[in-house]
């Protein structure tokens, strides 16, 4: 697995409202083959300087299908919703950092990198959908291309975001 091989496309962090929906982190497999993520490591830096904090996937038959999406949630096994693929919550207890870089390593090969500045609190942070292209590494480090998406997502009109499925376009 090399760089590029998983993609971030949406983040959901702390919300305002009384969320039932949870915090997300989304990634993408743009390859025409199907990659295991047991192992993967997600890390997260605060960009002030402040906390670290790293999540370990544990689960050994999580796997992202050739373009599809997986999508990681801030719960337990027990609390898990349908719309989130793996639960991290025992590895992180706290709120996704407000602004923050996030790093996606396997047996510390960098395969993608994003930078937030600010999460919303109403909505999620998306890579917007491009007309014509998938997404990939080096589309999401153009800060201008995520915008944030507080609409429902087709296949289930009350959750907002896309969790699982392409990222609407950035207006």
């Amino acid at each position: 697995m090399g760089a590029g091989s998983l993609v971030v496309t949406e983040l959901r962090g702390a919300q305002t409202d009384d969320d039932t929906w949870g915090q997300w982190i989304e990634l993408h497999n743009p390859t025409d083959a199907a990659i295991p993520l047991a192992g993967i490591g997600l890390h997260l830096l605060r960009l002030d300087g402040g906390d670290e904090a790293t999540v370990l996937v544990r689960d050994h038959a999580l796997v992202a299908a050739a373009g599809a999406y997986v999508v990681l949630g801030r719960f337990t096994d027990e609390t898990i919703p349908t719309h989130v693929d793996y639960a991290y919550g025992n590895d992180l207890e706290a709120d996704l950092f407000a602004g923050a870089a996030l790093e996606l390593r396997s047996c510390e090969v960098l395969l993608d990198r994003v930078i937030w500045r600010q999460l919303p609190t109403a909505g999620t942070h998306s890579l917007g959908k491009v007309p014509g292209a998938a997404p990939d590494a080096t589309t999401n480090d153009d800060e201008a291309l995520w915008c944030t998406d507080a609409t429902a997502a087709p296949s289930t009109p009350a959750l907002p975001g896309t969790p699982g499925e392409e990222n609407h376009p950035c207006s």
